[in-house]
């Protein structure tokens, strides 16, 4: 039984190439699957995937996530996680977008949390003026200085994964 067409599982990853490798998987698996009708479908699978559409439906994909995250998974639950995770993500990305921070608020932030004085900068920004140009707004982070800083930070603490875009507007 063909549940779901790959033409339109294409359109969708061609929008969103996150979801392609989650996608070709689910849909291996559901072409494997020996379903005759949609009653056995819905008989061998706990939770079907699908777009999310409203916030009920998120929460309930968001429940679902959680209890699979409490027990090991098959195989072919593993695939059904990962594409309800990318589901997920899509919706957050659509409804609940992060707000970019600004690149001078981000600096003074990590600063503040490792206790960095601000003389520590020197060597990146060239001297103690510009650093200070830079931290008060009057100068943009230039993409080289972005690059070190997040260097400079990442070599601080491997958890913060910062990356150049995190200090430029």
């Amino acid at each position: 039984m063909g549940v779901i067409s790959k033409v339109k599982l294409r359109e969708f990853w061609e929008g969103h190439s996150d979801a392609e490798e989650a996608l070709t998987d689910w849909y291996n698996f559901a072409s494997k699957a020996n379903w005759k009708n949609l009653v056995e479908v819905q008989g061998r699978l706990q939770y079907q995937p699908k777009p999310i559409n409203n916030s009920q439906e998120y929460e309930r994909f968001l429940s679902i996530i959680e209890e699979m995250m409490s027990r090991e998974l098959s195989n072919d639950e593993g695939i059904l996680f990962d594409l309800l995770v990318l589901l997920v993500e899509e919706y957050e990305r659509k409804y609940y977008p992060i707000a970019r921070t600004n690149p001078t608020a981000t600096l003074e932030s990590l600063l503040d949390e490792f206790d960095i004085d601000r003389e520590c900068l020197v060597d990146i920004f060239g001297d103690r003026d510009r650093v200070e140009s830079v931290i008060g707004g009057k100068q943009a982070i230039a993409p080289s200085q972005a690059e070190s800083l997040a260097e400079f930070f990442n070599h601080l603490s491997a958890k913060l994964a910062l990356s150049a875009r995190d200090f430029l507007l």
